[in-house]
């Protein structure tokens, strides 16, 4: 089984905690990611909302700079990788592959060059809130659509090649900034608000203008996004991801678990946990076509397409 998921928070769970990235007694580590057949993740870099400024800044640099560390421990097993051929050399090499993203554009500090800095150590991936305001947007818990700089933000992703990520925002500000950007769109750890109403999950229409704009949609595995309670069953995935291929069709279901960003209880709960709920797509669509689309062929398709520089890169960097 090859796995793609499109978000977790494990590296700033071990920063915190002062765990090894290599084996821990977390949700993820590289040690239990070697066994899949292959196994590519987007390792986000988390700033709650109490970070701002300078202290977001810093905040982000921290996490960063242990993912770089790991790196260098584990560089017969695992590499950060910034463009397609990095990613692709990894996989022929067997390594884990990990790629680089900052939830909650607060990580700028409002300060916009800042985005160019990011982009240069990595970074390919953004949200432009967790669930509060930041100087950027409104996040889903806040209300709110874009401020005059999250505009300006999102230009400037589009031109140097860094994708937008459209989990947190609010209902007001993804629609904004779907018209203010081109690039490539995914709603990493976000579900269907069709199956299970919640302010962090997708109405219908916004999961419609992510699959027209060729994006996915991760599932995420935290209980209260998918059921409401603190226990999630096999059918509560299968469910939300049924619903993303009814109103999106095939190629917009993806994973992003939120692996060490959310209490997780019941038939998921670790990294490990995953095989058998691919076997459990499997038999339910009857097809192991549709459920490697949903490990990893949907997110990987993105993931090529976000690590591919577009023209413009040069107007900023």
């Amino acid at each position: 089984m090859k796995l793609t998921d499109l978000h977790c928070d494990t590296a700033l769970a071990c920063f915190d905690g002062g765990k090894s990235l290599w084996s821990n007694d977390l949700q993820v580590d590289l040690k239990r990611g070697a066994r899949l057949e292959g196994y590519t993740q987007v390792f986000a870099v988390w700033i709650d909302d109490c970070y701002r400024g300078e202290a977001a800044q810093k905040r982000f640099l921290d996490v960063y700079g242990f993912l770089k560390r790991s790196q260098e421990q584990y560089q017969d097993r695992f590499v950060l990788c910034a463009s397609c051929g990095e990613l692709e050399q990894a996989r022929k090499e067997g390594k884990i592959a990990g790629i680089l993203s900052i939830e909650s554009g607060a990580a700028l500090g409002g300060e916009l060059d800042r985005l160019t800095e990011y982009f240069h150590l990595g970074v390919r991936m953004m949200t432009l809130t967790w669930n509060g305001a930041t100087e950027l947007a409104g996040g889903c818990h806040a209300g709110g659509g874009l401020t005059r700089l999250g505009r300006e933000c999102l230009s400037a992703m589009e031109r140097l090649g860094i994708a937008l990520d459209v989990s947190h925002l609010s209902r007001e500000g993804f629609w904004e900034a779907l018209k203010v950007y081109g690039g490539p769109v995914c709603a990493s750890h976000s579900n269907a608000d069709a199956v299970f109403p919640h302010v962090r999950n997708l109405t219908d229409e916004q999961l419609q203008r992510i699959a027209h704009r060729g994006g996915v949609a991760g599932i995420n595995y935290y209980p209260v996004f998918l059921n409401g309670t603190k226990q999630a069953r096999y059918p509560d995935f299968l469910a939300h991801a049924a619903h993303m291929i009814r109103v999106g069709g095939e190629e917009l279901p993806a994973l992003g678990g939120d692996f060490d960003g959310a209490d997780l209880g019941g038939d998921v709960s670790e990294l490990s946990d995953l095989p058998v709920l691919y076997e459990r797509f499997a038999a339910a669509f009857h097809s192991y076509r549709l459920a490697d689309r949903i490990f990893h062929e949907n997110a990987d398709r993105f993931l090529k397409e976000a690590l591919t520089n577009r023209p413009g890169n040069s107007k900023i960097l």
